[in-house]
């Protein structure tokens, strides 16, 4: 479908006159389980911002809903980290950048960047 109907359609600015209800299923993100492969974990963030656009998450809720689609070694890390936060009486992980900073400086290999340098 051509993308300048469906936002005629979107906007309720189409030629009928009428706004066509459209119902799209966002599929949910695939949960990252703490594998360290930058692979993986980009493709994580993607697919978690990719859904946070679709079904319009509001930026305080990020953090909150990320945390669901976390398993495994990346929930145990999670949840050590808000206990170690709040014992230390440390802010809590708010916002999405300061998550997905903390999940790479965790979860990628310290010379992933190096290894994506060398391979140009």
């Amino acid at each position: 479908m051509d993308i300048r109907l469906v936002k005629k359609v979107v906007s309720g600015s189409g030629t009928e006159g009428s706004a066509i209800a459209l119902k799209v299923r966002v599929s949910d993100p695939k949960p990252f389980g703490g594998k360290r492969c930058a692979k993986e974990l980009e493709n994580f963030f993607g697919d978690m911002e990719t859904y946070f656009q679709a079904v319009k998450v509001p930026d305080g809720e990020k953090v909150s809903i990320t945390s669901m689609y976390l398993t495994g070694d990346a929930k145990l890390w999670w949840r050590s980290r808000l206990s170690d936060d709040a014992r230390a009486n440390w802010e809590r992980i708010e916002m999405w950048k300061v998550l997905k900073k903390e999940l790479e400086d965790e979860f990628l290999p310290c010379n992933t960047r190096w290894v994506a340098r060398e391979s140009l």
